[in-house]
């Protein structure tokens, strides 16, 4: 698809340009983002970790949120709205499960591996990234 043979920074534009159209907060800019995102200082086991650690708290999020609307659901005293929402929350679930799993590994397999600091990506690489 066109959008994954893009720049990074048109990317990160077409990506975030809703959140752009906002007076405040100030929208990130795409080299402020760079300069404040450089990840080569930390291991990419604690980077996988870190990732591991913020799915899990999606996941329990999203865990809690579909419990409450079932019930609503179930007692038959839930809004068409929130029908929509459950279906919806049940699919973010399933992707930080999915997600969670997926960083979990790749934490084990750099620290087995014993990788050091990530390396960023050679400018115009285009290779196809991995997709979960």
């Amino acid at each position: 698809d066109a959008l994954t043979q893009a720049s990074l920074p048109l990317r990160f534009h077409r990506r975030f340009s809703p959140v752009m159209r906002l007076q405040k907060p100030a929208a990130l800019l795409y080299d402020h983002y760079c300069d404040s995102t450089d990840s080569s200082a930390y291991k990419s086991s604690d980077l996988y970790q870190a990732a591991a650690e913020s799915f899990e708290l999606a996941k329990i999020h999203a865990e809690l949120l579909v419990k409450e609307l079932t019930k609503k659901v179930t007692a038959e005293a839930a809004t068409p709205m929130e029908e929509l929402w459950l279906d919806s929350l049940k699919g973010f679930f399933r992707i930080a499960v999915s997600n969670l799993v997926q960083a979990k590994g790749l934490q084990i397999s750099a620290a087995k591996n014993g990788k050091g600091k990530l390396r960023p990506r050679p400018a115009g690489d285009k290779t196809e990234r991995k997709k979960f």
